[in-house]
C-alpha cells in the first residue's frame, strides 16, 4: 500500500508531522507493517488565493494478504 500524506491546514509543519505520525500509527495498529517512508518535504500551493505551503510525505506499508483498513478521518 502506498500512502501519500499532504496538507496545509495546520499552523505549523510540526503539527502536520504529528498528524502524519498518527495516521501511520493507525495503519500499524491495524496490522500493516511500515516498509519505508520519505522525509517530509514542502511544496508550493497551486490555485487561486493566498495559501500556506503544503507539507508532504509518502509511506509504503505491507498489509500482508489482508485488505487495507478503511478509516473515516473526517471527524
Amino acid at each position: 500500500i502506498i500512502v501519500a500524506f499532504g496538507g496545509n491546514l495546520s499552523s505549523s509543519d510540526c503539527e502536520q508531522a504529528q498528524m502524519f505520525a498518527r495516521a501511520r500509527a493507525m495503519l500499524i495498529d491495524h496490522g500493516c507493517r511500515l516498509v519505508a517512508q520519505s522525509a517530509l518535504y514542502s511544496t508550493p500551493p497551486l490555485g487561486v488565493g493566498r495559501q500556506a505551503r503544503y507539507v508532504n510525505a509518502v509511506a509504503i506499508f505491507d498489509a500482508g494478504h489482508r485488505h487495507a483498513p478503511c478509516f473515516d478521518c473526517s471527524s
